[in-house]
């Protein structure tokens, strides 16, 4: 376990500490190989080097550099003791090695930091940095591969700027701070301007994050830059430890400077504006669509009313074509009954003529026996008459007498002509009826 003095607090609400760490340079000279297709391993030399190094352990290390001459390995310690411990053990010893003959040597020493010195950004920025605007001169730190877990808030996915620049005011008095992470719209911009590290793909969320922290004073730049160095970062939680190699730089691409926070802004306002742009046109779009499946739709429907109707009135042609035939039918029925009740009744009607006929056939007759004897009598009587009427003129019962028999040959001759008259209204209506008979009979045979 590691001392607790070796840690520095950082954010104790966070519980994020620094942890300084040491590195180690360990070279090993490769004797001339004189036999053709001698190889030597470097994972074999890794483990004999932590063997080596023990009761340290070099769990850390790792190959810097491999040629023909030398292997060169690097290694990260947790105190100058264990850094002192493995100097000693490997400094100038001899490495033996299966199908070497001769020991390889090996030096050890402490390896040159990599982090920035103040020589560095002075020398950048140049001797008159302090009457420079914010962000051209050396007040902004870049850091890189921060855990993004680490500074959630548990409201947001992701970091959250309010928690980072928080913890950085343990140093001094924050400026301002930027996670580019946290604007969706840093994606779109100019890698020049966004702050973003240039990198293939993603997938999912961001586990590690770049961030800005500009400090008002430059002290408190300085302060913070030589707090950080050669640190690494742990956060104990719940007992556990996490451990994050977060690496620090002074800002070299003015990213928090006047100009590029104006070209920032200016290139958010253009993207807003064409997301505006794209969220009305998909909008109209959506409308145009929507009004034209209404469209459709009413076409549709109006299609099935129409299709419906046309439905409804072929069965309304048809019950009415039915209704029509079932109509005809019945009065081909009646005009078939109709017609044989007529040919009926001709035939009764001319049944009753002929036996009409028959009869007033057979009264004629009769009468016409009967006639010249009436004739007779009427003369006889009409002489009588005349001479009663000479000698008897007087007499009043005579005169009653002749007036009857007068009246009653007036009768008979009435008779007479009603009988002829009815007899040629006979004869006319049966030839009409004949010719009736005739004319349907022809229109059957058609």
């Amino acid at each position: 376990m590691v001392p607790a003095r070796e840690d520095v607090m950082f954010d104790a609400k966070l519980g994020i500490f620094l942890r300084p760490y040491y590195k180690v340079k360990i070279e090993i000279k490769l004797p001339s190989i004189s036999i053709p297709g001698q190889s030597i391993s470097n994972w074999d030399l890794m483990e004999k080097l932590k063997k080596s190094a023990s009761p340290v352990k070099m769990d850390g290390i790792r190959v810097v550099d491999s040629n023909t001459t030398s292997v060169v390995f690097d290694a990260e310690l947790l105190t100058r003791k264990e850094l002192s411990l493995v100097k000693h053990s490997l400094d100038g010893m001899g490495l033996k090695v299966v199908g070497w003959s001769e020991p390889l040597k090996v030096a050890c020493s402490e390896a040159t930091s990599d982090f920035p010195t103040r020589h560095a950004w002075e020398k950048h920025f140049g001797d008159s940095a302090e009457k420079k605007e914010p962000g051209l001169r050396p007040d902004t730190i870049h850091l890189s591969k921060v855990p993004a877990n680490w500074f959630n808030d548990g409201i947001i996915d992701g970091p959250c700027e309010r928690l980072f620049k928080k913890t950085f005011e343990a140093f001094g008095c924050v400026r301002l701070v930027d996670i580019p992470i946290c604007d969706p719209l840093r994606i779109q911009m100019n890698p020049r301007i966004s702050g973003l590290p240039k990198k293939t793909a993603s997938f999912g969320p961001e586990i590690l994050f770049d961030g800005y922290v500009q400090f008002v004073d430059l002290t408190a730049f300085t302060q913070a830059m030589e707090a950080l160095r050669d640190r690494k970062w742990i956060r104990k939680v719940n007992g556990k430890e996490y451990t994050a190699n977060v690496r620090i730089d002074f800002d070299r691409s003015e990213h928090l400077s006047n100009g590029k926070l104006v070209m920032r802004e200016a290139e958010k306002d253009r993207l807003m504006a064409e997301q505006r742009k794209k969220v009305e046109e998909d909008r109209k779009n959506a409308l145009e669509l929507e009004k034209k499946a209404g469209l459709e739709l009413e076409l549709k429907e109006k299609r099935r009313l129409e299709r419906e109707e046309n439905r409804r009135l072929k069965r309304e042609l048809a019950k009415r074509r039915a209704e029509e035939s079932k109509l005809f039918e019945q009065r081909k029925i009646e005009e078939t009954n109709d017609s044989e009740q007529q040919a009926k009744l001709e035939e009764t009607k001319k049944l009753q003529a002929e036996r009409l006929l028959m009869v007033v056939f057979k009264r004629i007759e009769r009468k016409e026996k009967t006639l010249p004897q009436e004739k007779l009598l009427i003369d006889d009587v009409e002489q009588e008459e005349n001479l009663n009427t000479s000698i008897f003129s007087t007499n009043t019962e005579e005169n009653d007498l002749r007036e009857s028999l007068l009246r009653a040959t007036l009768i008979r001759h009435q008779e007479e002509k009603m009988r002829q008259r009815l007899l040629e209204k006979i004869c006319i209506e049966q030839e009409n009826d004949y010719g009736e008979m005739s004319n349907k009979q022809k229109k059957k045979k058609y």
